[in-house]
């Protein structure tokens, strides 16, 4: 019993590193995670190629505009003027002035538009840009906490594979196998502890001659016959 003892020990430490490295992982992975800042930071490039392209257009659509304003003040200059000498080239000026007025309106509202966007890109801009200052204002404390518990879990792990160091060799190296072996195929667990006569790994309560040997078995380990792992009874 004391050698299925030292096994339960031994799988608690080993949970126990397993547990940190995994938190030691993670930490390490956080650590070297810029994609919050680096997703923003790109996005904002996006916003300003997009307010880049439409103020192109706005100038684009400002000069049509003011080319449209120009043809229309030459044409009511024609009418209004005395250009114009004969019904047939007042009626030609007047098609002319109505078509320049709604070529300008549809181009007025293609400006509208492009105004429109452009207004809701520089808020979204202003958005991105306050979203990376608090991001950039927050990392250098994040990362100094990061580092602490870095600092702190690679402590924990060095005391912890310094016992598992210490227990290890008081195992027969046949058990040690088993547990090895059972520990790969079970998620880390190897050892199940005994529980009012149920086994905790798979819990199935034990006959009164399995939980006898669990209790008194000089021979050897003895495993529960549903899960296989090696049962320990306090």
């Amino acid at each position: 019993m004391i050698t299925v003892r030292r096994l339960y020990d031994l799988q608690g430490v080993d949970l126990e590193i397993a547990k940190r490295d995994a938190s030691l992982t993670e930490v390490r992975a956080k650590l070297a995670d810029d994609s919050g800042i680096t997703s923003t930071r790109q996005k904002i490039a996006q916003v300003e190629n997009r307010l880049a392209d439409l103020g192109s257009r706005r100038r684009a659509a400002e000069r049509t505009v003011a080319g449209l304003q120009d043809n229309l003040k030459r044409i009511e200059a024609r009418l209004y003027g005395g250009a114009v000498k004969n019904l047939r080239e007042l009626e030609a000026a007047e098609e002319e002035r109505g078509s320049m007025t709604s070529q300008k309106q549809e181009q007025e509202d293609v400006l509208l538009e492009v105004m429109v966007e452009a207004d809701e890109a520089e808020a979204l801009l202003r958005e991105l840009q306050d979203v990376l200052k608090r991001i950039e204002a927050a990392r250098p404390q994040e990362i100094a906490e990061l580092t602490r518990s870095e600092g702190e879990l690679v402590s924990e792990l060095t005391i912890l594979r310094a016992e598992r160091d210490r227990t290890a060799p008081e195992i027969p190296p046949d058990l040690y196998a088993l547990y090895e072996s059972l520990r790969r195929s079970k998620n880390g667990h190897a050892v199940s502890r005994v529980e009012r006569g149920m086994c905790q790994g798979c819990r199935r309560s034990l006959s009164t001659m399995e939980l006898q040997r669990a209790r008194t078995s000089r021979s050897g380990v003895v495993q529960c016959g549903s899960c296989r792992m090696i049962l320990y009874v306090p």
